[in-house]
């Protein structure tokens, strides 16, 4: 595990549940996806991906991007939204995707190439 307790941390620090700090090595990303989505199985839609991150400060940061599709299906729109979020984040970080689609959930804990 890489969570190390200092008394003067260098690193950005990050209350936990429990009330301890712990230092950051990496920058720790939120990515928060929702769609809507009109027409089965094709249809229009749009889905926004928030991107929410605490820099060095602690001050904690957000940005939305979104997407819209024609006519496209559900997955193919959410998907999307997902990669151009992982786009925006330039430096080694830890990210963590929160979505509803069983699609990129199983996508990502299976390994699809």
């Amino acid at each position: 595990m890489w969570i190390t307790f200092r008394e003067k941390p260098r690193r950005p620090v990050i209350t936990g549940r429990e009330g301890r700090q712990r230092e950051v090595d990496k920058l720790e990303v939120g990515i928060y996806i929702k769609s809507r989505f009109r027409g089965n199985p094709r249809g229009e839609g749009e889905a926004a991906a928030a991107i929410e991150y605490i820099d060095r400060v602690g001050k904690c940061h957000i940005r939305i991007r979104k997407v819209r599709g024609g006519l496209g299906t559900r997955n193919a729109l959410i998907l999307k939204a997902c990669i151009d979020a992982l786009r925006i984040l330039v430096r080694p970080c830890h990210a963590t995707v929160y979505t509803d689609c069983g699609y990129i959930r199983d996508a990502c804990r299976q390994g699809w190439p």
